[in-house]
């Protein structure tokens, strides 16, 4: 899974990015304000999605949850 979600992230964030940049244009403000709030509630569903696709990773790098009882600096020396 953790595989996966390295491949979707990078297509989350570029339409995480795309959305975002639509709400800075002349046209996003021309909108009727009931399209503003969907869009607003979309990029906030798109941005809840790509914290989901980043979490596996982080929690697969978490030195809290390895069996290993030695640290980085123990390695290194």
């Amino acid at each position: 899974m953790l595989a996966e979600a390295r491949v979707l992230l990078p297509g989350g964030q570029a339409l995480l990015g795309f959305q975002f940049v639509a709400t800075l244009t002349k046209s996003f403000h021309v909108l009727p304000i009931s399209y503003q709030y969907i869009h607003v509630v979309d990029l906030c569903a798109i941005a809840l999605a790509v914290t989901l696709l980043m979490t596996p990773a982080a929690l697969h790098w978490n030195p809290a949850t390895t069996t290993s009882n030695s640290t980085v600096s123990d390695r290194d020396s």
